[in-house]
């Protein structure tokens, strides 16, 4: 039974992959589609940090 639209997007997407089994337990055994969702996430906001960085305030006397 797929799962319900997100509550954030209202689309409902589908990833599909050809895996060896070996692959395929390893995939389970990291947690399956929680595991994938929770690096993806990480993904997202390691790119959102490194495309727009904070600069944080310099004392008098330092450099970058």
């Amino acid at each position: 039974m797929p799962r319900p639209k997100s509550e954030i997007t209202n689309v409902q997407c589908v990833v599909a992959v050809r895996l060896t089994p070996s692959l395929r337990k390893e995939f389970h055994l990291l947690g399956g589609a929680t595991w994938l969702r929770k690096f993806l996430a990480q993904s997202i906001e390691k790119r959102r940090e490194a495309e727009n960085p904070i600069s944080l305030p310099v004392r008098i006397g330092e450099t970058q």
